[in-house]
């Protein structure tokens, strides 16, 4: 869906820009920093293309569910490896890792393969390998080539354009009949956002945004966030009935639906969850709750209003921590 090219003209986009490419002609190995939800790949992609090594493979593989004995074929042929989330990297795949870069930097070589390794973290190296969690020498093969990335809230005047472009991809990555297009509205509630999630963020909402669109004018739920950059209410938090039904808070209930799907997102990203699960639990977790109170927390009486068993409910409320001040009835 995602176009792998960097585009704006905010001094912060452009800076960027410039240091990807100076970067790329060199063919060394790389490290990405920037804050969780960074368009890490999009911006290593574009140095793979930049570089001498765009006309072969660009490989990608997250640290979060790779082990240093899987997929050989990762580490062979000419090309680039992109290494997402270094900071995860179990104490085996860092020695791998260390070992192949150390391959690239000999002066002669058994074949003429050249991959080039291209590593991203959102947190410090510098700290992991103060307090022992990361290989000092791996730290200083990756990090003598660094690219900062500038957070999403720092480039608001690209904001428009990119998703412009991320809106032309989903739309035709998905078959939408429906092509939305960002208003001035639309484009002024983008801009003044803060972004917390950055540009994985942005995806999440434009997508969600777009498959729900009726209309050619794209309608934008975005949660409100104060100078910091965070919620001013908790990531799950379920105000009360009434208030949901007052004319404070006109939207529907598909609208809040699928505020807390982007939300939910958003924070299995930022804490490396896995999706399915972590929304489903979210969700369930807080109608469960709500029913039970509903009920006077007689599970009897709640698992019926819920229509499943009260075996089933017991297991849920053991799961989710939900069994003090319960009564059995």
């Amino acid at each position: 869906m995602e176009r792998c090219t960097l585009i704006g003209t905010s001094p912060a986009t452009l800076r960027l820009i410039d240091l990807a490419k100076r970067v790329a002609i060199c063919n060394t190995p790389a490290l990405l920093v920037g804050p969780p939800g960074t368009e890490f790949e999009v911006v290593a992609e574009f140095i793979h293309q930049q570089s001498s090594l765009a006309e072969f493979p660009f490989k990608r593989q997250r640290c979060i569910s790779w082990e240093a004995s899987m997929d050989a074929q990762l580490w062979s042929g000419t090309g680039t490896l992109f290494v997402e989330g270094i900071e995860h990297a179990s104490l085996p795949l860092q020695v791998r890792l260390l070992s192949e870069l150390e391959k690239v930097r000999a002066p002669l070589q058994s074949s003429n393969e050249r991959l080039r390794i291209i590593a991203s973290s959102s947190r410090s190296l510098s700290e992991l390998v103060a307090n022992g969690l990361f290989l000092e020498d791996l730290y200083w093969q990756l990090s003598a080539v660094t690219i900062p990335i500038p957070s999403l809230s720092e480039r608001s005047g690209d904001i428009a354009e990119l998703a412009g472009m991320l809106l032309s991809d989903i739309a035709e990555t998905h078959r939408l009949t429906v092509r939305p297009q960002l208003t001035a509205a639309a484009i002024e509630q983008l801009q003044a956002y803060s972004w917390p999630g950055n540009y994985r963020e942005l995806v999440s909402k434009l997508l969600g945004a777009a498959l729900l669109a009726t209309q050619s004018e794209l309608s934008l739920n975005l949660v409100a966030a104060d100078s910091a950059g965070q919620s001013h209410t908790s990531d799950f938090a379920q105000p009360p009935r009434a208030e949901l039904a007052s004319k404070s808070h006109p939207l529907d209930f598909q609208s809040l639906v699928q505020s807390v799907v982007e939300r939910g997102i958003v924070e299995a990203d930022r804490n490396h969850r896995e999706l399915h699960q972590f929304v489903v639990d979210h969700v369930e977790s807080a109608l469960i709750r709500a029913i039970l109170s509903e009920c006077e927390h007689v599970q009897t009486k709640t698992a019926t209003r819920l229509g499943i068993n009260r075996n089933t409910l017991h297991k849920k409320m053991k799961d989710f921590g939900l069994e003090s001040g319960i009564s059995d009835k």
